[in-house]
């Protein structure tokens, strides 16, 4: 398991080149986000009025728990 921050997710999400610098650090890893990474990329997402009639999908993690 590893805890990434909200910029780190961010790379991978939009797909950034900086991205790649985590790969072999996550690889094969359960890869979590603290609670208020969560809050800072929902509240990114609601303040660019980001959603799936948007783009498709939603920026953040659905914050569903297991």
């Amino acid at each position: 398991m590893v805890l990434v921050d909200s910029d780190v997710f961010s790379y991978f999400f939009k797909e950034d080149s900086r991205a790649s610098l985590y790969n072999t650090d996550i690889a094969g890893k359960v890869v979590c986000l603290s609670f208020m990474s969560v809050a800072e990329l929902k509240r990114w997402a609601l303040s660019r009025a980001w959603g799936p009639k948007n783009n498709g999908h939603s920026p953040a993690p659905s914050g569903d728990t297991p």
